[in-house]
């Protein structure tokens, strides 16, 4: 089993969230094409962790926030 990101553990995640977060890494570690250089599970991890960032900083609800999470981390899958 991989590692957490720690982005998990910054905020309150829901196990939805934990579910997406679990089901992309699978995806992006174990069955995306090799020809694919840049997008690929570095990639994904760095958007979700600067997407967590920017929304620390606006005043979104839990909900709002966990959307946006969930969106960074399908965008490359």
């Amino acid at each position: 089993m991989h590692k957490t990101f720690p982005i998990v553990k910054i905020m309150n995640v829901s196990s939805y969230l934990k579910k997406v977060e679990n089901h992309c890494s699978n995806l992006l570690r174990h069955e995306l094409s090799n020809k694919l250089k840049f997008h690929n599970y570095n990639h994904t991890t760095e958007v979700v962790k600067f997407c967590s960032r920017i929304i620390k900083n606006l005043e979104l609800g839990d909900e709002e926030r966990e959307s946006i999470l969930i969106a960074a981390w399908f965008h490359d899958t």
